[in-house]
């Protein structure tokens, strides 16, 4: 019986997968410091006039939400088949929580 899948390029690909997801996760660490010296700036105006960090939060919540939904896209279909189900499990608790999140700020959910 032939294999439907060599040993070798399942585990390459797995690990490709892996690596694009720590690329994304170093790209939002870089932006995350953009926005902390951005934020040191802008934090002291916000708050003075008595407004809100939540519009200065939006990008990075998004820029985060789209590093991890990647990622884990990239296993979900990358991965060895034995994998699959539970990133796509993974996946979709993400999807949860940040629909959960998103709701306790009075945004709708993303589908």
């Amino acid at each position: 019986m032939a294999r439907l899948l060599d040993p070798k390029l399942a585990r390459d690909s797995f690990y490709v997968s892996v690596g694009f997801g720590v690329l994304g996760f170093q790209k939002l660490q870089v932006r995350r410091r953009e926005l902390e010296r951005e934020w040191a700036k802008q934090r002291r105006g916000a708050l003075d006039e008595g407004g809100t960090l939540l519009p200065l939060l939006q990008p990075v919540v998004d820029l985060a939400d789209d590093v991890v939904d990647g990622a884990l896209a990239l296993v979900a279909v990358h991965a060895p088949s034995p994998i699959r189900p539970v990133a796509r499990g993974v996946r979709a608790a993400h999807h949860e929580h940040r629909d959960q999140v998103r709701g306790l700020f009075g945004q709708p959910a993303q589908r």
